[in-house]
């Protein structure tokens, strides 16, 4: 960590603007509202203009992560609220303020470039000794009133705080030094790498200039520089270990602390050659000396993860972070599959998927491995899954292969890659025993069963195996839960239920909740099945999101949904991801849907269409049209459904009849009178327009459809390009034409 100045980068301007003291008016006054109308509520925040923000923090924090100093120029980088907008906790995740600290989202003192690891990390975190400053106070007033543990590098000075050992380890010198490596988990391994690399590589370069190497003092100060990764780290490393040689030596050398002092982290022009060389001649620093004193060993302080219920066993970075690829081999009846997810940067929401495709492409198998590979060894025997179901099987005859594994592996954008094999000769399942985070799993057919409200072994994961399955009633949960938790879940099933802003979910005396919408109370029960599924379905992931992270706005998991848009009213299906998005904006959402209404809210290149190629092998259709340019009936004619028409089914089977006997082979006469009769009706169909080259252009696209229904996806972007060109020559030769 390294500190620095904020005054030395100037304020982003729409942080002064009247658009941004308007939207601080309306965050003022929702927090002055009611505390009972705040709870069941989220504030009303206006997103930042990310690149301007993020413009101004990445020339302030030199293009590293405020908190590793990790290098994130070029890469993914978030902008991270040091003081939460919401659901401000403490170390443990149980102690939660649902208000803290939105009335800050738009203060400048609050923003910090974070990388994507130590933002996912620290999430809602935010641990303080004592209370909580009262809401809206200024940040002025909540430096003052807090006891913050978390180190703010903006105002802290961390020497006084970090220790790090030569292998790149970090120590707390402190109690809020202690709970920085905590929130931040900056003690994972590959950081700690990073680290002992360049601590290495420091301490060579000085012992270089320590034995007369002037020429090396460049190159040392470039690696001391702000702008070098880890330099805060390294400074403080070289200082305390040479201090510490210079105590166990029996030595006072306050010349040489207060040398090091000064330029290892406070003058940015660090050494002159003479200066230091002198300095460390002058105390007779012995490379023998300073190698012992920085192999002393000492624990580190390890990370912790607050974790509960079906995934109390969750470990290691992959729980914060999300999939960006998956690659799948002889599973079932995928033979090889690589899918890559589009990680969506400073945009509301995280990155979300859509599977897309005919009838039995592949698309419920794709999230039935996905879900066996991250669930671990526990929930597939707790869900008694079969290995022998997913083993691949023969074209003809439904018989196992036998010849090869079938292979899952899900990389997440930590850098973890979690795999799962059922080795050929098995079957068995031979993966991770723990579960790699929060997943959770919905088949296309989600009910609860209003005969049993227990919700012990009514896992949502069982319905994307077993299609009779029922999930957990919602209503026995939210029964027991306390008003905290109970607020959080309505806060957030406003967003997916879409409640006006008079609208409310309540419960009564005796726990039965209800849900009041166009100023009519009913009971869950006696919802239509579209609230009631999704309301299910919603309560269900969230009550395991809420067991693990205490909290829905910053909660992160893999939440696997098919057929999302079962049961749902097309304003619904429009809404669903938007929705999911909004209430649970840290969790990643991957469906399924044959509705092109569901992916209105989905972002280009989130939506993925999967169809067989000649071979029969499933692949993904690359070059997709934008989507937001698209509406619903060009999506269905678009290569993302791929009709050839919206028209009535038989128009499209003619096209496809006139497509099979035009294709050249030798026709009987009576499928040559045939295909005359398909010529004539079809031609009817599409060829419009008044002019000779409106009726090219009609022609043209007549023979397009007819083409495009004989061959398969991935050729369909070359058919179009064809086609075009074939109007243009046909436009042009006329053109020649007539002028000749």
């Amino acid at each position: 960590m390294l500190k620095v100045n904020r005054s030395n980068v100037s304020y982003p301007e729409w942080l002064r603007s009247p658009q941004a003291a308007n939207a601080q008016s309306f965050l003022a006054k929702f927090y002055s509202s009611d505390p009972e109308y705040r709870a069941t509520r989220r504030a009303p925040f206006e997103e930042l203009p990310r690149p301007q923000v993020k413009e101004a923090l990445e020339e302030l924090f030199h293009g590293k992560c405020a908190y590793c100093e990790s290098d994130i120029r070029g890469s993914g980088s978030e902008i991270d609220h040091f003081r939460p907008k919401a659901a401000a906790s403490n170390l443990k995740g149980d102690k939660q303020n649902a208000d803290h600290y939105g009335w800050f989202l738009y203060e400048w003192s609050n923003h910090f470039l974070s990388c994507l690891s130590c933002n996912r990390a620290k999430r809602n975190l935010f641990p303080v000794d004592g209370p909580r400053a009262p809401v809206l106070s200024s940040w002025i007033e909540a430096c003052r009133s807090e006891t913050a543990l978390l180190l703010d590098p903006c105002l802290d000075t961390p020497e006084r705080h970090l220790r790090f050992d030569l292998k790149g380890v970090a120590f707390g010198r402190t109690k809020r030094g202690k709970a920085t490596i905590d929130v931040l988990n900056l003690n994972r391994e590959n950081l700690v790498a990073a680290r002992r690399e360049k601590f290495e590589h420091c301490a060579e370069l000085l012992e270089v200039l320590r034995q007369g190497g002037k020429y090396i003092a460049d190159t040392l100060m470039k690696e001391l520089d702000d702008a070098s990764a880890y330099s805060g780290a390294a400074r403080i490393f070289l200082y305390q270990t040479y201090s510490k040689y210079m105590r166990a030596e029996g030595r006072r050398s306050p010349a040489f602390n207060s040398f090091l002092a000064q330029e290892l982290w406070r003058d940015t022009r660090l050494f002159g050659e003479t200066r230091v060389l002198d300095a460390l001649e002058e105390k007779s620093i012995s490379a023998t000396g300073i190698v012992q004193v920085i192999h002393e060993r000492e624990e580190p302080v390890l990370p912790s993860l607050k974790t509960a219920g079906a995934f109390k066993d969750i470990r290691g970075s992959s729980a914060v972070s999300m999939i960006c690829r998956v690659e799948i081999s002889d599973f079932k009846d995928i033979q090889r599959l690589d899918l890559k997810f589009q990680i969506s940067e400073g945009e509301k929401g995280q990155g979300c998927a859509m599977l897309i495709g005919e009838n039995s492409v592949g698309k419920s198998s794709v999230l039935q491995a996905i879900a066996l590979c991250l669930m671990g060894e526990e929930l597939r025997d707790m869900l008694k899954i079969n290995a022998e179901d997913f083993i691949a099987r023969e074209i003809e005859g439904w018989k196992h292969t036998r010849t090869k594994d079938a292979v899952v592996k899900v990389e997440f954008t930590s850098g973890d890659i979690v795999t799962l094999v059922i080795p050929c000769a098995g079957p068995w399942f031979d993966g991770s025993d723990e579960p790699s985070g929060v997943v959770l799993g919905y088949g296309a057919r989600r009910y609860f069963d209003d005969k049993r409200k227990q919700s012990a072994t009514h896992f949502g994961l069982r319905t994307l195996f077993e299609p009779s399955a029922t999930i957990s009633h919602p209503e026995r949960w939210l029964q027991r839960q306390d008003e905290k938790t109970f607020n959080a879940v309505a806060r957030a099933m406003r967003d997916i239920l879409l409640l006006q802003p008079d609208d409310e979910i309540h419960r009564d005396e005796e726990g039965r909740i209800y849900v009041t919408a166009h100023q009519r109370m009913t009971p869950i029960d006696r919802l239509s099945d579209g609230y009631k599924s999704l309301f299910a379905m919603a309560v269900d992931i969230m009550r395991e999101m809420v067991s693990v992270w205490g909290n829905l706005e910053f909660a992160r998991g893999v939440v696997l949904i098919d057929e999302v848009e079962t049961h749902l009213h097309p304003r619904w299906k429009m809404q669903v991801i938007n929705a999911l998005r909004s209430a649970m904006p840290q969790v990643q959402f991957i469906a399924t849907t044959h509705d092109p209404l569901c992916l209105r809210g989905m972002r280009d290149g989130e939506v993925k269409v999967l169809f067989r190629d000649e071979d029969k092998v499933i692949q993904t259709l690359e070059g997709l049209p934008k989507l937001s340019s698209l509406r619903a009936e060009q999506l269905l004619t678009s290569d993302y459904f791929g009709l050839v028409s919206t028209s009535d089914p038989v128009v499209e089977a003619e096209l496809e009849e006139y497509a099979l006997l035009s294709s050249g082979a030798t026709l009987t006469p009576d499928r040559q009178a045939r295909l005359d009769e398909l010529s004539i009706s079809t031609a009817t169909l599409t060829v419009i327009g008044d002019t000779p080259g409106q009726q090219i252009v009609s022609e043209a696209y007549r023979e397009y459809l007819i083409e495009r229904g004989t061959v398969d996806a991935a050729k369909r972007n070359e058919l179009r390009r064809d086609a075009v060109e074939d109007v243009l020559r046909a436009l042009r030769a006329r053109k020649t034409n007539a002028q000749g």
